[in-house]
């Protein structure tokens, strides 16, 4: 439900001879924004000019009234018309603030009326890092209204727009404009990508009597985020990824005890997908797709499912329109340890959702009509918990849906919460403050992201934006099965075991063999996907050649690095049969020797 609204305006009308109201086509209004940031401040200047044409003239306007939500913090608020002054009254509602201004000189007949507004607003600009973010907030118009915006950029500015939500109209010298915009707030990114010092601390612990194994969910990599591990300490069993892509490190805690970890890394959040990641994970996806579809108790629509129009939810943006409808945020449940009530009840209690419901009645709808859809839960950069609040309890973290677009054969985020709070378009396009600390998609529930490993009350997950620009340190150790002597002209099949030690993942690299007298098939070894200080085990096939060299060495490259080499024993193939015609001679004359001396002692 559509709940949110930046302004409501009403309008007054005294008549003089015959009755009129809005619906009736008495008035229409333009409404022309002008937004102003200063390169050194995080404060919006913004000169709003609205223009009332009266379009009858029985009709005049002697008095209007804007509301807006109580989280919009108008500051230095002055208003003017074409004769000066404006004065006006503020009141306080239950949602919303009010403010009523009076026409001094209302005029008769078919007329226009300018009202002029000057303000400041705070908290609607992020320039942190290499991203400037500015929230523009609008107003929600009727059919007889227009919107107009204009951005005008500091002198000198000199980044370039990534992500405008809706797309400008014009973009030149310096200023962004918008014409006949439809939304309740414009989004504007420049940069492309963010970059974030994390710090997560898990607490495990055993209280049984045997030997158990825990895992705990690091930040996972995503299309749109990569991962620079500084530390993780102390270091883990193993790692490895699962079914769903995440990150995970097992731990064995011994009978009745416990055990502190703490992971320090980066986190690099883009604004567009990674081209290098694209192939990874299609063919990720590939494997995937039965369990994306497969319906939960928490993603089921149960005794509901007769009760939700079909015609309108057979694409993502149907189903993502429907839920923006259907659902009202319910700030109140945020104060409170709330359950997580699954799409079915979020359909029961529409009144009553937070990001949770939002999200599981996405998924539930889109696999419902046969869209791959599944949770990321993580953390949610926000200056502003009103208008883009985290829902989550514990570490205050947030929830939202993603699903996967055939055509394009890519995951999508989308984030109806945040749209619903703050009327910016959080389908059609996203931004850089989602950081993924967990997916779900196999399971609704778990892993537990980062904040619910707790054993007492303390502040687990630490997020600040950085300055510093992580690079990736490219480490690998590698180790073989490779036998040490091998024969002319056969083919064997052994393995290679790689273990990252890098501190970011690896995908798509080749290990590439090479020797003088083997022929390796395939010629290269493909790593698809590989975690930090993750190892795995792949095996190949070789063959020796008839041109006879006592040793080779075989060398194993990546990137024209050599990670390892084995030397090898060759031997001619009659060699090899004689070796055996040999030794199992000598081990028939051996045998007989020993048949013989046991004769001669039961003699």
């Amino acid at each position: 439900m559509r709940v949110w609204a930046i302004f409501f305006i009403t309008l007054v009308f005294f008549i003089a001879a015959t009755r009129a109201s809005a619906q009736e086509g008495a008035y229409s209004t333009r409404y022309d924004f002008n937004f102003y940031f200063d390169q050194n401040t995080d404060v919006l200047d913004v000169a709003l000019d609205i223009t009332l044409s009266n379009l009858r003239s029985d009709v005049y306007i002697t008095e209007y009234t804007l509301r807006l939500p109580k989280h919009i913090d108008f500051k230095n608020l002055r208003v003017s018309d074409d004769f000066g002054k404006i004065p006006y009254v503020t009141s306080q509602l239950k949602n919303a603030k009010q403010i009523t201004f009076k026409f001094g000189e209302p005029e008769t007949g078919r007329s226009i009326n300018t009202l002029k507004l000057q303000y400041s607003l705070d908290n609607m600009r992020v320039m942190q890092g290499s991203i400037q973010e500015a929230i523009l907030p609008l107003i929600d118009v009727s059919e007889q209204g227009t919107v107009n915006v204009s951005l005008h950029l500091p002198k000198g500015f000199d980044q370039a727009v990534s992500i405008s939500k809706p797309i400008p109209t014009n973009i030149s010298y310096g200023v962004i404009t918008w014409e006949d915009v439809k939304e309740k707030a414009i989004l504007v990114l420049f940069g492309e990508s963010q970059v974030y010092e994390v710090q997560l601390r898990y607490s495990l612990q055993n209280n049984g009597i045997v030997p158990k194994k825990q895992t705990i969910a690091l930040p996972p990599e995503t299309l749109y985020q990569k991962n620079y591990v500084q530390t993780l300490q102390p270091q883990p069993d193993r790692t490895f990824t699962d079914d769903d892509g995440n990150f995970l490190a097992e731990y064995t805690l011994l009978p009745r005890s416990s055990k502190d970890i703490t992971y320090k890394g980066y986190v690099e959040v883009f604004v567009k997908p990674q081209s290098t990641l694209r192939d990874v994970m299609r063919r990720m996806f590939e494997t995937q797709e039965d369990f994306l579809l497969t319906e939960h108790k928490l993603w089921s629509l149960g005794t509901m499912l007769a009760q939700v129009p079909s015609k309108d939810l057979r694409s993502a943006y149907g189903i993502y329109s429907y839920i923006l409808e259907k659902l009202e945020y319910a700030p109140s449940r945020l104060r409170q340890k709330s359950q997580r009530f699954g799409a079915e009840r979020a359909l029961i209690e529409p009144q009553n959702a937070v990001c949770t419901e939002y999200s599981d009645l996405f998924i539930a709808l889109a696999r419902e009509k046969g869209i791959p859809a599944r949770e990321i839960e993580g953390y949610a950069y926000s200056v502003n918990d009103q208008l883009r609040p985290l829902s989550l309890a514990k570490d205050l973290l947030h929830a939202w849906p993603e699903y996967y677009d055939r055509q394009q054969e890519i995951w999508r985020q989308v984030d109806p919460t945040w749209e619903d709070t703050s009327g910016i378009n959080y389908f059609s396009g996203f931004d850089v403050n989602h950081i993924a600390l967990a997916i779900h998609g196999k399971d609704p529930k778990m892993p537990l992201p980062a904040g619910f490993y707790k054993t007492e009350d303390r502040k687990d997950v630490t997020v600040k934006i950085t300055d510093d620009k992580p690079t990736s340190q490219v480490n690998l150790d590698m180790r073989t099965s490779i036998r040490e002597i091998l024969t002319s002209g056969q083919s064997y099949t052994d393995t290679v075991t790689v273990t990252n030690n890098s501190n970011t993942y690896i995908h798509s690299i080749q290990i590439v063999p090479q020797a003088s007298n083997i022929v390796f098939d395939p010629p290269s070894l493909s790593v698809s996907f590989l975690a930090p200080y993750e190892t795995k085990t792949y095996p190949f096939t070789y063959r020796t050649t008839d041109q006879f060299e006592p040793t080779d060495t075989i060398s194993f490259t990546y990137a024209g690095s050599v990670l390892g080499t084995e030397i090898v024993r060759i031997i001619k193939q009659q060699s090899r049969d004689a070796l055996i015609i040999g030794g199992s001679f000598v081990g028939i004359i051996v045998l007989l020797l020993l048949y013989f001396k046991m004769r001669s002692m039961h003699a």
